[in-house]
């Protein structure tokens, strides 16, 4: 279960308890979306408790008298008005100066029925224990529900003793935040819906893409945003010099430039980029100069450009790193000519005047006669099922369809071009499922279908349909290789390669093979090392999460035919009173399947992760 799901339920149970006098925090990193998600998720969950919703800002806080002037403003809204302030200027005169805030403040108004959340808590500017003290009034004397947000890790050092000490006073739950990857990027392209029409179309079919991102880079959704902001403004440069039509390839590589930057700056990285644009190598060059290393002045910046290709161009053969881009980036400037110079060489760098790749790039470019012919190759091609790669053929497809549906293509119909389209398809699956579970696997490499076409979208739903049945065929046998590749070497490098690493990719390979009977009888001449890491895999494997509970649930089966496999036929069959180091590693791994068998039993709060 997402974090987001799991901390708006324990909202849920905070203001729905009868009676408090604690207040709760959440955590998390600057950047992650907690004022978001506070400001819009919990004041609907408040809202729709029937309680009132009151937002505080701690920033820049010097004294913390000055939290109840700011808690009025957020619950009685009118206090900002022009009206209001000319009202208290003049009872002020009348009443001699007095301070009508402080007069308000110390009425005795009943907050029992309100959630205050108080945002930025890491950056007050006085005493850590004076803020706490005013919360806890409210919480504790006022019974009014209290939620703090907080990035923890941003404490001053100095305050870090009083805030530990003091905290323990006042918050009961500290609940720790972490978006999740498809609510926050959906939100940010549901936002561009209604207030930037112009990009919503280049977001929302880069959304697999940004989700991406977002998790490989720690989940920094004011990144995102700086992105979005850059992207409006080379997008207004590009109708002015360009025009929009049809040139979706140059429009994703100048998002991915600019999403790449601004997570780099964010990182702190503004020199390394700057001598990455000025001098982008390409991938071969790169590869070239890995393997020469000597003629390599400066084996970092390599390093460097190589890291940003994977991360931000993955599965692009040819990635396109953008000057105006990384000017953009930097200063919120656009240079309108660099960006059409930079629009010509992608064009004719990426295609190189290949008329049927131009046709899928920008055909308003194309003459009469290169159109026609690159329509007549793509018709052949499919006819003759000569197209290898899935995704090429959907963007085909998807071109021909808009073709067809403008009148301009006449020769073959709707109904013909689904028909060969299929049996290409069905050509590409027979002969390289391998490219149908890539398709689908990597997110960047995914075409940018047009919403209207229909026939593509169609053979995109076939091949979507047949995905599952030939994944398990596709992952079963890469399995297989993989473990033949251990049972052949056993050699650190390879064992660590398949164990030493904690991504999930790394290990599921060997996970779908626990029910082969094959791979629980190699467990008889396994060395100890690879038993011992695969007792540490099984540890890492599962924690206390729900999503560990449910994953464990699916592999308990499998998992208990390799544990009764080891306790009858390898933990001294023989009676023996001496064991082996063998029987020692295959009962140290039963009693860590052992230990997470215990998940499936226990509630999830008592649920303790294997040591």
């Amino acid at each position: 279960m997402p974090s987001t799901r799991l901390i708006s339920k324990a909202v849920e149970k905070y203001i729905s308890a009868s009676h408090t006098d604690f207040s709760i925090m959440i955590t998390g990193e600057w950047g992650s979306g907690k004022t978001h998600y506070a400001k819009n998720v919990i004041r609907d969950i408040v809202t729709r408790s029937g309680m009132k919703f009151g937002y505080v800002s701690l920033y820049g806080i010097d004294d913390p008298k000055d939290i109840d002037g700011r808690v009025l403003n957020s619950l009685f809204p009118f206090r900002e008005t022009n009206t209001y302030k000319l009202t208290k200027a003049v009872a002020e005169i009348l009443l001699k100066r007095e301070n009508i805030d402080i007069a308000v403040q110390q009425l005795n108004v009943s907050m029992e029925n309100i959630v205050i959340v108080f945002d930025d808590f890491e950056r007050i500017n006085t005493d850590i224990t004076g803020i706490f003290g005013v919360i806890n009034n409210y919480s504790e004397h006022k019974h009014t529900k209290s939620i703090l947000i907080c990035d923890e890790g941003k404490i001053k050092p100095e305050q870090r003793d009083k805030y530990k000490t003091t905290k323990e006073k006042v918050v009961r739950f500290t609940l720790c935040y972490k978006a999740d990857a498809e609510q926050a990027v959906s939100g940010i392209i549901n936002e561009s819906l209604n207030n930037y029409p112009e990009i919503y179309p280049i977001l929302a079919r880069n959304k697999n893409y940004l989700e991406h991102v977002f998790i490989l880079k720690g989940s920094n959704i004011r990144t995102l945003h700086a992105a979005r902001e850059s992207l409006r403004n080379a997008v207004g440069s590009l109708q002015d010099r360009i025009g929009l039509s049809h040139i979706d390839d140059f429009i994703d590589a100048i998002l991915k430039c600019l999403v790449g930057y601004h997570c780099e700056l964010s990182r702190g990285y503004p020199e390394e980029l700057k001598k990455f644009v000025k001098q982008p190598p390409k991938p071969l060059e790169l590869l070239f100069l890995k393997r020469n290393s000597e003629d390599i002045d400066s084996g970092s910046d390599t390093v460097y450009a190589e890291n940003f290709y994977r991360d931000y161009f993955q599965g692009d053969n040819n990635p396109f790193v953008s000057q105006s881009s990384l000017t953009l980036s930097m200063y919120g400037v656009c240079d309108f000519d660099l960006i059409d110079g930079e629009y010509n060489l992608f064009i004719s760098e990426r295609y190189n005047n290949d008329n049927k790749m131009s046709l899928l790039s920008d055909y308003t470019r194309m003459s009469n006669e290169d159109f026609d012919c690159a329509i007549d190759e793509w018709i052949y091609s499919l006819e003759h099922k000569e197209i290898n790669d899935i995704i090429l053929l959907l963007r085909a497809v998807d071109y021909i369809c808009f073709f067809i549906e403008k009148r301009i293509v006449s020769r073959l119909s709707l109904v013909e071009l689904k028909n060969i389209g299929e049996k290409c398809l069905l050509h590409i699956i027979g002969n390289n499922p391998d490219n149908l579970v890539e398709s689908f696997n990597n997110p960047l490499n995914f075409p940018n279908l047009r919403v209207q076409c229909s026939v593509a979208a169609q053979l995109k739903e076939m091949a979507s349909n047949k995905l599952e049945s030939v994944r398990v065929k596709v992952e079963r046998q890469k399995a297989r290789e993989a473990w033949e590749n251990i049972l052949n070497s056993y050699t650190d490098d390879i064992v660590f390669s398949i164990f030493g690493v904690s991504s999930e990719w790394a290990r599921k390979p060997l996970f779908s093979l626990i029910d082969d009977k094959e791979f629980v009888r190699s467990f008889d001449s396994a060395p100890s090392r690879f038993i011992f890491l695969f007792d540490r895999v099984i540890k890492d494997r599962y924690n206390t999460s729900q999503n560990c509970k449910e994953l464990l649930r699916d592999e308990y089966e499998p998992l208990n035919n390799l544990y009764l496999y080891l306790r009858e036929n390898l933990i001294n069959p023989t009676g023996d009173s001496k064991r082996t180091l063998h029987m020692f590693a295959c009962e140290n791994l039963c009693e860590s399947i052992d230990e997470v068998f215990n998940l499936i039993k226990l509630p999830i709060k008592d649920v303790k992760a294997p040591s």
